[in-house]
């Protein structure tokens, strides 16, 4: 199968202007992601990135997050994060109705093509960069 390049579009970026990306943060979910054969996931705030347990019955497939683990700092919790071990970074529908459901931005890192979806319910789009 051939691969196609993700498109980039750099007006698309102005939508990360509120987003407050630590580069250690990136860094370490790249990092751990890379080294579990199966999908991580978390939350970070301004200060703190959070690793919560994934909870799915198949998490080679899929990611459930206890909901006790965040609730008492959803408010404070700018993105959720969760890694593709064996895909892309495109978030699948899933992902999509959940990040709406819970209006909150998803960041997805893809161990396949080595890159970064940040996808923001607010303005359904996705917004795929390397760090």
């Amino acid at each position: 199968m051939e691969y196609i390049p993700k498109v980039y579009h750099s007006e698309d970026f102005r939508l990360l202007k509120n987003i407050n990306f630590n580069v250690i943060f990136l860094k370490n979910i790249k990092k751990i992601s890379k080294s579990c054969k199966f999908e991580i996931c978390g939350g970070v705030t301004s200060k703190k990135m959070f690793l919560w347990p994934n909870k799915s019955l198949n998490p080679k497939k899929g990611f459930f997050v206890d909901p006790l683990k965040y609730c008492k700092i959803t408010d404070e919790i700018q993105y959720f994060f969760h890694s593709h071990p064996f895909s892309s970074a495109k978030p699948s529908e899933i992902d999509l109705i959940g990040s709406e459901e819970i209006n909150k931005p998803f960041l997805i890192y893809s161990n396949i093509e080595n890159n970064f979806c940040f996808y923001s319910p607010k303005h359904k789009k996705s917004i795929y960069f390397c760090i």
